[in-house]
C-alpha cells in the first residue's frame, strides 16, 4: 500500500507492506499483477497523468470514482 499520509506509528498488517512517499516517484522493480485505486482520481491535480502512472505499474488496474 502506497500512501504519503499515514502517521509514522502505523504498523502494517501481516503480509502488507506500507510505503510512504510520492506516487509519481514510485518505480517498482516489476509490474504488479493487480493495482486497485479507490476514490483517488477525483482528488489529484492531473488525473490523466495519475492514471498513466497506474497503468505503468500494473498489469491490471481497477480504478473507481464516485458516481
Amino acid at each position: 500500500m502506497l500512501n504519503d499520509r499515514y502517521p509514522d506509528n502505523i504498523v502494517a498488517p501481516k503480509g502488507l507492506k506500507l510505503i510512504q512517499g510520492n506516487f509519481y516517484d514510485f518505480f517498482p522493480e516489476t509490474k504488479y499483477d493487480l493495482v486497485i485505486c479507490n476514490q483517488v482520481l477525483e482528488h489529484v491535480d492531473d488525473p490523466r497523468e495519475f492514471a498513466k502512472k497506474l497503468l505503468s505499474i500494473g498489469k491490471v488496474v481497477i480504478a473507481s470514482v464516485p458516481y
